[in-house]
């Protein structure tokens, strides 16, 4: 057990002293729950908070010569913490709920840097104001859902890590560009009756569905092991003809696997960036990649804002699968070779948490709660599955506690004989109420030649998705 005064007096920066006080709360939090309830305690906890966030934030960003301490030598709110010593960690609490207030929004308002996670780590919310748009139908506030948790309605929450195989990382550094085109302004008609109309609406999405089926795909496969999973035909002509042609949505999104190298892509959107979306999801490919001095197997993504490579997701969770272009279904599922991976990254504005994984994670167990306990409020997934599985399970949640967009693309792909029709090309979640109204599968149309489309998830879903 440490006391306040040493855990504010060993800290060199605020977040390192946020994180002292809030880990300090996490390990103690149910009988520091129990203190609360006294309303003797809860007030002067208020008080406190209230006090500290009268206080100049700047003095908070980096510790004084004589440590945090003396920022509460002779005011009032250090005479209350005195008060408090006796009921460990109250005072830990109210000292981090006051700087929630002040310091730490000053400290995230220019924030464009990579922060990385762990337990106790206060971190704000993305939020923007999407009830306009959804009205009387949209989910919840994540600052509503979180009144209960021990920050309140301070804009923040406490990072628990849920899987510790895996490093979180919130990276700050594409901020404006990434609400800027998540959050973009709205081109929506005024509702009927109401002469308002939103300032901003969710993105347009234009999901590329490259054509993997008919003998299109290629792969190895060893003892029960795949990799190498390619399209047999490298070439992007229409790649770059698709994605041009939903260039009107501020996001495109390829399938997993649909490409034969993670960076195909990056030279000719570096090039001529404003030809296309403005922030690119490209799939993902196969590749062995040197780290440590050996070969590492990865099935990566990169993202690009802007031009720019913004991100690279390597696959956390391997496919198992019984399904994999015209092979015969074999006896036990064949796992994908790649080797393990322990690293999620989140790019983050003040009104945008944007996470992309890839196919499989997604039915993990550890990230979908890891991208939930994060507040991410849009999810895009590139995919390349015969089966829909459990994605609606996360993107559910993801609508209905972080007021989440959901969007996974698919190839197109044979139908699996035992299967009414072939797989789908898009699922997309939407953070309305209405349960039937929330989430929906798209499928190719028939007689589709040109397999790419534009979803506006601002209209309802049933019409919300127009084919190229």
């Amino acid at each position: 057990m440490t006391t306040l005064e040493a855990d504010l007096n060993a800290s060199r920066t605020l977040i390192e002293l946020a994180t002292r006080l809030g880990r300090t709360c996490l390990d103690e939090q149910t009988p520091l729950e129990k203190e609360l309830e006294t309303p003797e305690i809860n007030n002067t906890v208020e008080r406190i908070e209230r006090l500290l966030t009268r206080t100049d934030p700047r003095a908070w960003q980096h510790a004084p010569r004589r440590g945090y301490a003396s920022l509460l030598e002779n005011t009032e709110a250090g005479r209350l913490l005195y008060g408090l010593k006796s009921f460990y960690p109250v005072g830990h609490l109210a000292v981090l709920r006051g700087l929630c207030h002040g310091a730490l929004d000053l400290f995230f308002e220019d924030f464009r840097g990579r922060l990385e996670l762990s337990d106790g780590v206060p971190f704000p919310y993305a939020t923007r104001p999407i009830q306009p748009i959804f009205r009387e139908e949209t989910t919840p506030y994540q600052l509503t859902i979180g009144n209960r948790l021990l920050l309140k309605k301070t804009g923040f929450r406490l990072f628990d890590n849920v899987d510790r195989s895996i490093t979180v990382t919130l990276d700050f550094s594409f901020r404006d560009q990434l609400d800027a085109i998540a959050w973009p302004s709205s081109w929506l008609p005024p509702p009927p009756g109401d002469e308002l109309r939103p300032l901003n609406c969710l993105p347009r999405i234009g999901t590329i569905h490259t054509r993997l089926d008919k003998d299109r795909l290629d792969y190895k496969i060893d003892k029960g092991r795949v990799f190498w999973v390619r399209p047999k035909d490298c070439s992007l002509d229409e790649t770059w003809e698709r994605l041009e042609a939903v260039k009107q949505a501020q996001i495109a999104v390829l399938p997993e696997l649909s490409l034969c190298s993670p960076d195909a892509l990056q030279q000719k959107i570096e090039e001529d960036h404003k030809k296309y979306s403005p922030l690119i999801v490209a799939g993902s490919a196969h590749a062995i990649v040197q780290e440590g001095g050996k070969p590492t197997r990865v099935n990566e993504c990169h993202v690009y804002i802007e031009g720019k490579l913004a991100l690279r997701h390597r696959k956390i969770r391997p496919l198992d699968t019984r399904h994999i272009g015209n092979e015969p279904p074999p006896k036990d599922p064949i796992r994908e070779n790649i080797d393990p991976q322990h690293q999620l990254t989140l790019l983050s504005g003040a009104k945008t948490r944007l996470a992309v994984v890839i196919c499989s994670d997604l039915v993990d167990v550890g990230i979908p709660r890891l991208i939930e306990e994060c507040g991410v409020n849009l999810l895009l997934v590139p995919s390349l599955t015969y089966r829909t599985g459990a994605f609606t399970g996360t993107t559910d949640k993801l609508a209905t506690h972080c007021q989440g967009l959901s969007v996974v693309v698919n190839p197109i792909l044979d139908k699996v004989e035992s299967h009414a029709r072939a797989p789908f090309t898009t699922i997309a979640t939407v953070p309305r109420s209405s349960a039937n109204r929330k989430s929906r599968e798209y499928f190719l149309p028939r007689r589709k030649t040109n397999p790419y489309a534009v979803l506006d998830p601002n209209q309802p879903l049933v019409g919300a998705l127009q084919w190229g």
